[in-house]
C-alpha cells in the first residue's frame, strides 16, 4: 500500500445486464488494473460479455441481499483500492483519470462520489448547461452521493437494499465531486424486489429510519403516495431530533411531496418548510410550496416561492410559466414576457399556448 500509483479494482455485481454491461466495462477498463464481475443468475449473455473484459467472472447465488453480493465481489478484489459501480452507471474517462490521481492521497481512506440519476422532468437539477455528453439526452438530474471509491481493507457494505458501506470505514472520508452517470435503458423494472427486500430490511432494523425512507421513496415512483406518507411519518418518527444527517434533506421534502399529491396542503406546507429548513439551497421545496399557493389563490407568496426556487437554479418551465402568468396578472407586461418565453424554452407542456400570449405582449410593447 501507498506505491506511488496505487492500484486499482473495479468491482460489479450483475444480472441480465447484456444491454448495459459493455458500456460500463469500456469506460472504465483503461484505467483500472483488475475487473471482478459477480454475476447473480444472469440468463442473458451478460457473462459472455463479462469475459471480453476480464477472466474475473464469478456466481453468486442470489438471496436477495444485495449488501451480501456487493461484499463477495469485494471479497475477490486484489488491488489496493477499489472502485464499485453498476452496469447501468459509467464514469466519464476524464474523471477516470482524475480517480486515479484521487487514489494517491495518502491520509484519505475512502470518496464519496455523486451519483447523477437522469430525469426527463426538468423538475431537477438543469443539465442545459452541463459539460458531460452523458448528460445531453436529459433535462435533469437528482443527485446521490455515495462511497464508491476506497481503499481494499476488508470493509463490508450493509443493509439488503439500498446498501452503504460508508458506516464501515475507519478513517478519512472525503467528497470528490466526481459523477457517476446513472442511466438506465428502460427496459426493466426492480421497484417490486426493491419493495420485497426493503421490508425485509425493516424487519431486520425495525428502529432504523432509512429503511422506511427508502421504501416511502420506491411508493412514490409508484405514484402511491398514501403509502408512501405511511413509511415517511414513521422515518420522521425515528429520526427524532438528530442533525446533521443527509436523510433530513429529503424525507420531510418527500413528505411534503406526497402530501401535495394528496392534496393535504396544509402538511404539505408544514413538511416542506422543515425541507428548506434544513436545506435552504435546494430548489423543490420552494417550487411546491409555491404551486400549493399559487392553487390557493396566495400568488403574493406563491410569486415570492416560485422566485426562489428558480434562484435555487431550478429550470422546470412550470416555475417560470406560472410566474410568468402571476406577472401578467399584475401587468408586470415585462417581466411576464422574459419568464413565458423561458418556459417556452424549456419545453412548457402548453408551449403554443404561451407563444400566443407572448406574441401578444410583444406587440402591445412596440405601440
Amino acid at each position: 500500500m501507498g506505491s506511488e500509483k496505487p492500484t486499482l479494482s473495479l468491482c460489479m455485481i450483475v444480472k441480465d445486464e447484456e444491454k448495459l454491461l459493455e458500456r460500463c466495462l469500456d469506460s472504465a477498463k483503461d484505467f483500472v488494473d483488475e475487473i471482478i464481475i459477480v454475476d447473480t443468475d444472469s440468463a442473458d449473455r451478460t457473462k459472455e460479455i463479462a469475459r471480453k473484459f476480464t477472466d474475473k467472472v464469478y456466481d453468486f447465488k442470489w438471496c436477495d441481499d444485495f449488501s451480501s453480493a456487493r461484499n463477495f465481489s469485494l471479497s475477490k478484489a486484489t488491488k489496493e483500492w477499489i472502485l464499485v459501480l453498476d452496469a447501468d452507471e459509467l464514469i466519464s474517462k476524464q474523471d477516470m483519470v482524475k480517480i486515479k490521481d484521487l487514489i494517491k492521497q495518502k491520509d484519505v481512506e475512502a470518496f464519496k462520489l455523486i451519483q447523477r440519476n437522469y430525469s426527463d422532468s426538468a423538475e431537477y437539477i438543469s443539465c442545459k448547461e452541463d459539460i458531460y455528453d452523458e448528460s445531453k439526452p436529459y433535462k435533469s438530474y437528482i443527485p446521490s452521493v455515495l462511497v464508491r471509491l476506497f481503499r481494499n481493507k476488508g470493509y463490508l457494505f450493509e443493509n439488503k437494499v439500498h446498501e452503504l458501506i460508508e458506516g464501515s470505514i475507519k478513517g478519512n472520508i472525503v467528497n470528490s465531486e466526481i459523477p457517476i452517470h446513472h442511466i438506465k435503458d428502460g427496459s426493466r423494472d426492480s421497484t417490486e424486489l426493491y419493495i420485497r427486500i426493503g421490508k425485509e430490511q425493516i424487519k431486520a432494523t425495525p428502529d432504523s429510519p432509512k429503511p422506511y425512507y427508502e421504501l416511502g421513496k420506491l411508493y412514490i415512483s409508484k405514484k402511491d403516495y398514501d403509502t408512501a406518507l405511511g413509511y415517511f411519518k414513521r422515518s420522521i418518527e425515528l429520526l427524532g431530533s438528530r442533525k446533521g444527517l443527509l436523510i433530513n434533506k429529503m424525507l420531510f421534502l418527500d413528505a411534503g411531496i406526497a402530501c401535495f399529491k394528496l392534496h393535504n396542503y396544509i402538511e404539505a406546507k408544514g413538511y416542506l418548510d422543515k425541507a428548506i429548513e434544513n436545506d435552504s439551497k435546494n430548489s423543490r421545496p420552494y417550487f411546491y410550496k409555491a404551486l400549493i399557493l399559487h392553487e390557493e389563490g396566495n400568488l403574493k407568496l406563491a410569486a415570492e416561492m416560485y422566485i426562489k426556487a428558480i434562484n435555487s437554479r431550478i429550470n422546470d418551465p412550470i416555475a417560470y410559466g406560472n410566474l410568468g402568468e402571476i406577472l401578467l396578472k399584475a401587468k408586470d407586461y415585462k417581466g411576464a414576457f422574459a419568464l413565458l418565453k423561458k418556459a417556452q424554452e424549456l419545453g412548457h407542456p402548453m408551449k403554443d399556448k404561451l407563444k400566443a400570449v407572448t406574441d401578444r405582449i410583444e406587440k402591445a410593447m412596440k405601440k
